[in-house]
């Protein structure tokens, strides 16, 4: 790979058919990287995001099943617990994986393939873990590699696979990497993954006081929310806001009595999010978008909602805005769901358009204004 004479280290994270959409380069490195002197591309990217698919594909029993917030069993500690006692985990990427990623021949030959690991491998990220110590932990992207007649065997630390999976909940949510790293203070990391988790299913992010306590892992820091809010999430919103990939726009308090109880993130996703092609079996549920950032489970659907609400103007930032709220509170209101659909068995429609006409009397739009 070429290498400039200055050291730096240059990830470029979010790609779309080939064409990169977001570039940002690293000439200082920041706390969070210990070392990291080499250049990681959108291919480099690339092969990161399928050795984590794979990593999590080749290991699902370590894939806690439950919804956000739920409280984890027994059976789901201790398999926690066990993945903090293997160290590492393994998974295989196979010489066809390989070709899709790294498109020109030359550089699909076992010496060229080694230097994209051997990038990987070079860059040592560091974060804390410590549910019950506040430890921190530094690691290599990846372990191990090895070559076999299969492909290759890539190893990564548990902990890292808890901190970008489990963390955040079940399933991987592709964080953005140069985002994460540019990051300097533990709570603006916390924050950045969590709210990365949410951002594709919807806009407004609610939690307890309690629950970003736990998140930060605070212990019995900051007690007083001024406090708390100042050390914390103040922090944190500034870094994250700064970085141009996540707008915090607001911070909604609510209280019970005189204190504030839970807030609400008013979020901005700026960056696009990767998904990895797979094949039949293994495919993310298809959706539509509608109304700027509404998930439909199809153009079927889509075009019952736009027939029903003919005598609206749906261009109207205020009515976008109605829909938006309504769709949010669909989503709060049972998590299960991840868009708006309507399927034997499985169906939040009905209650999307409750919402919705809920929104409508309380906001007590005019028609003749807005519709």
């Amino acid at each position: 790979m070429k290498r400039n004479n200055k050291p730096k280290m240059q990830l470029i994270l979010s790609y779309s058919k080939g064409r990169v959409l977001m570039k940002k380069e690293v000439l200082n490195t920041p706390n969070n990287i210990i070392k990291g002197k080499i250049e990681i591309d959108s291919q480099i990217n690339k092969l990161y995001y399928r050795i984590l698919y794979n990593i999590q594909k080749e290991n699902r029993k370590y894939i806690i099943k439950s919804k956000k917030g739920d409280k984890i069993t027994e059976e789901q500690s201790n398999m926690l617990k066990e993945l903090d006692r293997i160290g590492y985990l393994k998974c295989t990427v196979s010489y066809d994986e390989i070709k899709s990623i790294i498109k020109r021949r030359n550089d699909q030959i076992k010496e060229e393939v080694l230097k994209r690991f051997i990038a990987l491998q070079t860059a040592v990220f560091r974060f804390t873990t410590g549910e019950e110590n506040n430890e921190e932990t530094q690691t290599q992207l990846i372990g191990e590699v090895s070559v076999s007649d299969i492909g290759y065997s890539v190893s990564l630390s548990a902990k890292l696979y808890r901190y970008l999976f489990y963390s955040v909940g079940v399933g991987f949510t592709p964080v953005n990497l140069v985002v994460l790293f540019n990051l300097k203070s533990q709570y603006s990391q916390a924050l950045y993954v969590t709210l990365r988790s949410w951002t594709g299913v919807k806009r407004e992010i609610e939690y307890s006081i309690e629950e970003l306590r736990s998140i930060f892992k605070v212990g019995s820091k900051y007690s007083a929310y001024k406090n708390f809010k100042q050390k914390t999430i103040s922090v944190a919103i500034n870094e994250i806001n700064a970085t141009g990939a996540m707008n915090i726009l607001e911070l909604k308090e609510i209280k019970n009595g005189r204190s504030v109880d839970r807030v609400i993130f008013i979020v901005e996703d700026l960056e696009p999010r990767f998904v990895l092609e797979e094949s039949k079996g293994d495919t993310e549920d298809k959706y539509v978008i509608w109304l700027d950032y509404i998930k439909l489970e199809s153009e079927d659907l889509k075009e019952r909602l736009e027939l029903k609400y003919a005598d609206m103007n749906l261009e109207s930032p205020i009515v976008k805005s109605l829909f938006h709220k309504a769709y949010d509170k669909t989503l709060n209101k049972d998590n299960s769901f991840t868009m708006i659909q309507d399927k034997k068995g499985k169906t939040n429609f009905a209650l999307f358009n409750f919402i919705v006409n809920g929104e409508i009397l309380t906001n007590e739009l005019s028609l003749e204004n807005h519709f």
